[in-house]
C-alpha cells in the first residue's frame, strides 16, 4: 500500500490542474458572456434585487456576433489534452 504521502502528491496534479483550467477560463467566458445575457434580459450574478432589463434582440444578436468562442474552446481542449497526456504517459 502506498504512504498517504505519495497519493496525495499523485492525485495533487491533477486537483492543481483542473483548478488552473477552472480559473482561467472562467473569468475569458463570464466576461464576453455577461452582456449577452444581459441583452437577453437575464439578471446577472451582481444584479440581485433589482428587476431584470428588458430583453433587446438587436443588441443581443450584435453582442452575438461579436463573439468568438473559439479563445475558450481552445484554452479548454488543450487544458483537458495536457491532462490526459499527464494521465497516460506518467511523466513524474
Amino acid at each position: 500500500m502506498p504512504r498517504p504521502s505519495i497519493a496525495v502528491g499523485y492525485r495533487g496534479w491533477q486537483m492543481t490542474a483542473g483548478t488552473r483550467r477552472w480559473t482561467d477560463m472562467t473569468p475569458l467566458g463570464t466576461f464576453r458572456l455577461r452582456p449577452i445575457r444581459a441583452a437577453a434580459g437575464i439578471q446577472t450574478d451582481g444584479d440581485t434585487g433589482a428587476t431584470a432589463p428588458a430583453e433587446d434582440a438587436e443588441e443581443m444578436r450584435r453582442q452575438i456576433a461579436a463573439w468568438n468562442p473559439i479563445p475558450l474552446a481552445a484554452m479548454g481542449m488543450t487544458g483537458f489534452l495536457v491532462i490526459l497526456w499527464l494521465m497516460l504517459v506518467k511523466p513524474f
